[in-house]
């Protein structure tokens, strides 16, 4: 059996204990595999639409990519929980608890598109998007992908996924999917996030342009919210994620077939106080197949992508623990 066949049985809930007992022993000792599970659980989640859902990690997971507990440096993001929703709890590995705080509020919710997301639309952008985790505030940066003219749902422009590549932090993982970065400064909102409960919603419009209907990929965006600076997270990307103060994710599956349809997929996260920077992820992906061999794309696009700031005055402050 594949590791990416017992990953999904895992998830699914058809594991048995012993299949338990092998991924969880494979998680704590190859960061391939934990990377991957991670993939995988955030996939899952996404898709069934367990965008707010909080899975603490195990300490091995936590450990990934890491100095210590007590060997912090203040430049580096706090360590926390990712969100990593699966269909269950590994035995031994994972206990989770949810804690809300209810209010009524007082006033009615005000949005705010914020423009610290550069170029949702891909209209400034000429040519191939940088390659690589982004180093600077407002680029668009990571896997091949290039904007190109044609039907677009804001402007005249929108992003093709070209190829999917893996990651520079985890030797030799796998090519499953075309994956597309912006870091986003939170700083200037700190006043709205003293002001009640405030949610940051991220939203893109993707397009399957194959005529016929094919092979299974998703669409997926995910939102992951941090403190501190973003600087270390460009060298250890993925493996950073499970520093993330919250994060939220949703998805799609797209078979072809509907060559002018865009849709709509949200991911929302309750945006903590002391939040200094947001990393928004774009995907185009295959589902786990078990083999090695890249996902070759170029008929997929993403455009009109934004972030929304929806501030609930006099709301008590959710919290999740």
């Amino acid at each position: 059996m594949s590791t990416d066949d017992l990953i999904q049985r895992y998830i699914e809930g058809t594991a048995t204990p012993e299949d338990a007992g092998e991924l969880s022993k494979l998680i704590e000792t190859d960061t391939v595999v934990a990377g991957r599970y991670l993939d995988l659980a955030e996939l899952h989640a996404a898709l069934i639409g367990d965008d707010l859902l909080r899975m603490p990690l195990s300490p091995a997971l936590r450990g990934i990519g890491t100095d210590g507990e007590n060997n912090r440096s203040p430049q580096r993001p706090r360590w926390r929980p990712l969100v990593a929703a699966a269909a269950g709890l590994m035995i031994g590995a994972f206990s989770a608890s949810l804690v809300f705080a209810f209010g009524v509020p007082r006033s009615a919710p005000v949005f705010q598109r914020l423009p610290s997301l550069v170029d949702g639309g891909f209209e400034q952008y000429q040519g191939s998007t940088n390659k690589g985790f982004p180093s600077a505030f407002g680029t668009w940066s990571g896997d091949p992908a290039e904007v190109s003219a044609g039907l677009s749902k804001e402007g005249v422009q929108r992003l093709r996924f070209i190829r999917a590549e893996g990651d520079d932090a985890v030797p030799q993982s796998p090519a499953n999917s075309c994956d597309i970065y912006q870091l986003v400064d939170l700083r200037p909102l700190r006043q709205s996030t003293s002001e009640g409960e405030v949610t940051l919603e991220m939203s893109a419009q993707f397009l399957d342009e194959r005529t016929e209907r094919g092979s299974a990929l998703y669409f997926s965006v995910r939102l992951y919210v941090f403190s501190g600076s973003p600087e270390s997270l460009r060298s250890e990307w993925p493996l950073t994620r499970k520093d993330a103060l919250a994060s939220g994710s949703g998805a799609i599956q797209s078979n072809g077939g509907s060559p002018s349809t865009w849709n709509v997929v949200r991911a929302r996260v309750l945006l903590p106080q002391d939040a200094d920077f947001a990393v928004v992820q774009l995907v185009a992906g295959r589902p786990a197949s078990g083999t090695p061999k890249p996902a070759e794309f170029g008929e997929q696009f993403v455009d009109d992508v934004r972030l929304v700031l929806k501030t609930q005055p006099g709301q008590p402050f959710r919290a999740a623990d």
